[in-house]
């Protein structure tokens, strides 16, 4: 997955989590994406359909643009590592 590459390169641990709760397709919170600090306390970026198929041709830029979100906010605290939550489905493009 395009997004676990990038927040490798960035030197960030990742641990992903399914969800196994099913939605349709027209949920909006379908492919979500949750990005947590360590503790799992505080949510970095969560992108409520960042994973659903309709908008899979942009998976590649929209992780590196979560990949430099997380790097910005992770530089304004002291928290270097993270966790993310993703269901199964496919990417989507809007925020």
């Amino acid at each position: 997955m395009p997004l676990v590459r990038q927040l490798h390169e960035a030197n960030f641990a990742v641990q992903l989590k399914h969800i196994a709760t099913e939605t349709s397709s027209a949920d909006p919170k379908n492919g979500f994406v949750r990005i947590l600090n360590s503790e799992g306390t505080v949510t970095i970026v969560e992108i409520d359909d960042f994973q659903h198929n309709r908008n899979y041709g942009s998976l590649t830029s929209r992780s590196k643009d979560v990949s430099e979100r997380v790097t910005s906010f992770l530089a304004t605290t002291e928290s270097t590592d993270f966790k993310t939550e993703e269901t199964d489905a496919s990417l989507s493009s809007s925020e």
